[in-house]
């Protein structure tokens, strides 16, 4: 082996040990976490069964006492969080609707990955006109893997269900409501019992970055007026392009630009995760990047090529 090849693979090696370098706790659940976890929604489900809240077709229904995969918590979780939720909502169940909230921001503290829009210290964004034909390509070969197609039907299926609420917010920012909606599911797992900034819960101010967050009013604040405050502070509002493309390039710049580096050179999974575009490989804390782990979140990309598919959003 020459010595230019020996170089080559130190520096790999240095990049895979430097880029793997992190807590564990910000991959995925410790065990005991994930025991927490599975007790909680167990116990959550059970007083849901105690309480006759009826089942909802087309969403996730009680599966009491099955513990959680460790290899897919975060989507089984959702998934029986979420349809515990709109289901105590319809039936006027408020008390199990916040047992599942806390819980629900918990799970996504764990698995979302860190925001770069409101940090000073975020990667520099590529001109739009240099990305912008790569958006359309890899939209139009996006192909939902089939692992994940239950799972999108759900998310697509809560998604229309409380789609007036996206419309409510639409119409007071001029920004399209299906953009309102993947953001929501990216930062606070559709949890509408949370801030839109960064899924804090909505009975304080925003404790996360952006911190203090809506400045004005008093807490506890409704989903609405806490989703405009952040859109205002996104500076989204009364913007006029709003193309498949330039809708692309701004979900990507809100989560960050730090796949695109020459180190990494990935499809962003807040992008294209669940989809034919992604595989492996994720930032789990500000600048700490595990080409092991794999999202669990559905990608905003794959979201809007669901909602695309079945009619409900065109472009």
């Amino acid at each position: 082996m020459d010595r230019r090849t020996v170089l080559k693979n130190i520096a790999l090696l240095s990049f895979a040990v430097t880029t793997c370098r992190v807590s564990p706790a910000f991959a995925s659940p410790t065990v005991d976490q994930l025991s927490d976890i599975n007790a909680k929604i167990i116990a959550i489900e059970a007083r849901a069964t105690d309480l006759r809240i009826p089942q909802i077709e087309g969403l996730p229904n009680i599966v009491s006492n099955v513990a959680l995969s460790p290899d897919t918590w975060y989507r089984e979780a959702a998934a029986r969080l979420l349809g515990l939720m709109q289901r105590a909502l319809e039936a006027n169940q408020p008390d199990v609707i916040s047992e599942a909230a806390d819980l629900l921001v918990q799970i996504t503290d764990i698995e979302r990955s860190p925001s770069e829009y409101f940090l000073a210290s975020r990667a520099k964004a590529p001109a739009f006109l240099s990305i912008k034909r790569s958006y359309g390509d890899l939209f139009d070969k996006c192909k939902i893997a089939p692992e994940y197609k239950a799972t999108i039907g759900w998310y697509t299926n809560l998604i229309k269900r409380n789609k007036q609420r996206y419309d409510e917010v639409s119409e007071q920012t001029q920004i399209p409501w299906h953009f309102i909606a993947v953001i929501h599911g990216l930062e606070s797992s559709f949890n509408f019992q949370t801030h839109l900034h960064n899924g804090d819960r909505l009975t304080t101010r925003t404790t996360h970055v952006p911190a203090g967050r809506p400045k004005s009013g008093q807490p506890p604040f409704t989903w609405k007026d806490s989703a405009v405050d952040a859109l205002v502070l996104m500076k989204y509002v009364d913007r006029k392009d709003w193309t498949l493309e330039r809708t692309l390039y701004r979900l990507e710049g809100y989560n960050g630009w730090g796949y695109r580096s020459k180190k990494i050179n990935i499809n962003t999974p807040y992008l294209w995760s669940f989809s034919n575009h992604y595989s492996t490989g994720k930032y789990v804390k500000d600048g700490k990047y595990v080409s092991s782990t794999v999202s669990q979140q559905c990608g905003a990309a794959v979201l809007l090529k669901a909602l695309t598919l079945s009619g409900d959003v065109s472009w």
